[in-house]
């Protein structure tokens, strides 16, 4: 069976959420390969390329994967601004850039919400807005934990003893399709970027 192995390099800790997508997305595309992945967050010290050669040296891969929230900045420029840094690296790279926040990744499906709450067939009402705006919300850290926190049905102080930032990457684990993200231009890009890795990449060329 083939092998692949990636890295994915993140802006923080928090951005682990993203592992459960690339492993989906691979998954759905990739039948009969077994692949791992290794998560790096350094500090932002010295740019995107000096980040980059720290994270190859800790964690060689086949593909690494270059996590940047676009923030204030349009999506192309973000994108653009990671090109621009990884051209001096033969290593293969794709670009992952969620528009504002990672976040905004999580909000495709409920039940993985409600479930994350341990509170699985509550009826409350999460406030998730729709698909056509979730790549438009200014903070969508806040608007997930506000449906996390309406999940799990608590008030008071056993509200305030739930773990917004375990439950957070417990959104992402129990998500067993994040096919709902499709409307959302960015992440049609990692899709397309990552379909056109795998075309290229010699790991999958019939020996």
């Amino acid at each position: 069976m083939k092998e692949l192995r990636y890295t994915l390099l993140a802006d923080g800790g928090s951005d682990k959420v993203l592992m459960p997508i690339i492993d989906w997305l691979f998954k759905s595309r990739l039948k009969e390969v077994a692949y791992s992945g290794n998560f790096y967050a350094p500090p932002h010290h010295g740019g995107v390329s000096k980040r980059v050669k720290q994270t190859l040296k800790l964690y060689p891969c086949d593909v690494l994967f270059v996590h940047r929230d676009a923030e204030k900045e349009a999506f192309e420029l973000r994108v653009q601004e990671i090109h621009n840094e990884l051209a001096i690296f033969e290593n293969p790279y794709v670009a992952i850039v969620p528009v504002h926040m990672t976040e905004a990744w999580l909000l495709s499906n409920e039940s993985a919400i409600r479930e994350a709450a341990n509170n699985p067939n509550g009826k409350e009402d999460l406030g998730v807005p729709p698909s056509n705006k979730w790549d438009k919300i200014p903070d969508p850290k806040g608007v997930l934990f506000a449906s996390l926190k309406a999940a799990t049905g608590l008030r008071g102080r056993r509200l305030d003893k739930f773990h917004l930032d375990a439950a957070r990457y417990r959104v992402a684990q129990l998500t067993s399709d994040f096919s709902g993200l499709a409307g959302l231009p960015a992440f049609r890009q990692l899709c397309s970027d990552i379909d056109a890795y795998i075309e290229t990449s010699p790991i999958f060329r019939s020996s």
